[in-house]
């Protein structure tokens, strides 16, 4: 690639975010409520061919975190390949090429509504605070569209962003068990749907079931969820402690807040999940979502 390809393609998004700081940090300019720019997986994953673009994405990721050290309200999405809508949507053939990928997922435009959503609630950091606080700008990014929990690890390892450093440790994920509690005996890349079947499964049935047993088998789906993303063996995660305890963080919040969403169509933030004073509480939050909105 020529320099000036590189740089061309960089110019919109470089100086155009540039240029939109440099007004917005005038004194006349009120606090935003929310800035949310849509970025690219591009600048996590890299991709062959358009080094422009990824590096172009990378910069949104890096602009947002600057303007959040500063204080001030961003939150970078990163989407991957959306399915229903835009270019993708007029080139199937491109969809399948795309996610025939290791590790690479598509999603909908619904989902993205739920990604706007995310990126409107997330809380903005305090910059007095921020050096004591490990990983706090990843509030400040939220990475869509990589699938690594359902992909056979052996077809992730050829891929080329697989090379890059940053994800060697899925190597060492990749060879670790989890333990759960009900003898599912699910490694943590085997299939979610036999967990996602149970949870949707004792919901359709609350008004055959005791509400208590419908929110011990949530707050168990939920104790495998968790297992398989901090991979704390599922036995020794107890449904009367917080998911934070557990060391859930935002971003991972966001993936439980969506899984309630994609499986039971309960909505709630991300702050109700991080809030939770324990699974079980969660898990009733769930229960009562459900209930209320299958009662209308």
């Amino acid at each position: 690639m020529e320099h000036g390809d590189f740089v061309l393609s960089l110019q919109s998004k470089v100086k155009g975010l540039l240029n939109l700081e440099k007004i917005l940090d005038q004194p006349q300019y009120p606090e935003l409520d929310f800035f949310i720019v849509l970025s690219s997986i591009s600048g996590v994953l890299g991709t062959p061919g358009q080094s422009n673009y990824a590096a172009a994405s990378a910069f949104e990721d890096a602009f947002v975190r600057t303007r959040q050290r500063k204080g001030h309200t961003a939150c970078s999405l990163d989407l991957g390949v959306i399915s229903n809508i835009g270019y993708i949507s007029q080139n199937p053939h491109l969809e399948r090429k795309l996610v025939q990928q290791a590790g690479i997922s598509s999603y909908n435009e619904r989902q993205v509504q739920s990604l706007f959503q995310t990126a409107l609630d997330t809380p903005l950091i305090d910059p007095v605070s921020i050096t004591s606080q490990s990983g706090a700008l990843a509030k400040a990014q939220v990475v869509t569209g990589v699938d690594i929990e359902h992909t056979d690890i052996r077809r992730v390892q050829v891929t080329y962003w697989f090379q890059d450093p940053k994800w060697r440790i899925i190597d060492s994920i990749a060879s670790s068990r989890m333990n759960t509690s009900d003898s599912m005996g699910q490694s943590l890349f085997n299939d979610e749907k036999a967990v996602n079947i149970r949870l949707l499964g004792q919901l359709q049935d609350v008004g055959a079931l005791q509400a208590e047993d419908v929110i011990r088998d949530i707050a168990q789906c939920i104790i495998w969820k968790a297992a398989v993303m901090t991979m704390v063996p599922a036995a020794e995660i107890l449904p009367e402690h917080s998911l934070i305890r557990y060391g859930m963080d935002s971003l991972a919040a966001v993936e439980v807040r969506n899984w309630f969403l994609r499986v039971t169509e309960v909505e709630m933030k991300v702050e109700d999940v991080l809030a939770a004073v324990s699974i079980r509480s969660l898990a009733e939050k769930v229960y009562n979502g459900y209930k209320a909105k299958n009662e209308k």
